[in-house]
């Protein structure tokens, strides 16, 4: 029973959030005016793939130094797995606002979709109400977490979101400095 609920977490976190978000997004133009991409182009361009597999393995890292440092201080398993599922959803409902951005994350105009907007406030919402309270935490077999062990899951997720800026800014420099 253990396994089916960790899975339910990790496809909760991994589909849903992201496909609702991106789901209410309003695309810049008319999809249908683009010409055909080639046969021969990528479907995602080895750039932009680098640039997910790399977002990836930051949130993974940060995560994983979260677990670490706890198992060292002893905290109990379960209380560190619910840090990383928690850690999972922020992650997951910050990458919208980060993939959709075009210089950085929070640049000027980024709140101007309402509705993606409107649909990660209430997806944040429900997730604190779940991980929060009793019967939310009892559904998904969630452990109560202090307010110390929130504040670290939030630091490493806000951490991985600043070193995933710094690459982009990377990313950015290193085209200007070829072309």
């Amino acid at each position: 029973m253990k396994l089916l609920v960790i899975a339910a977490q990790v496809l909760g976190i991994l589909l849903l959030i992201p496909a609702v978000a991106l789901g209410t997004d309003e695309p810049a133009a008319d999809p249908l005016d683009d010409p055909p991409r080639a046969r021969s182009e990528r479907l995602l361009s080895r750039d932009r793939l680098r640039a997910i597999l790399a977002r990836g393995a930051v949130l993974t890292v940060a995560l994983m130094a979260l677990a670490i440092a706890g198992v060292q201080a002893g905290v109990d398993a379960r209380v560190i797995r619910t840090q990383l599922v928690l850690g999972l959803v922020l992650g997951q409902l910050a990458l919208p606002l980060v993939v959709r951005a075009r210089r950085w994350a929070f640049e000027p105009g980024w709140s101007a979709n309402h509705r993606l907007l409107g649909v990660l406030a209430g997806s944040l919402v429900v997730q604190v109400l779940v991980f929060a309270t009793p019967s939310g935490r009892a559904l998904l077999d969630l452990e109560a977490l202090s307010g110390a062990q929130w504040a670290q899951t939030v630091a490493a997720v806000v951490g991985a979101l600043v070193v995933m800026e710094l690459l982009r800014l990377a990313r950015r420099l290193r085209r200007r400095r070829r072309g």
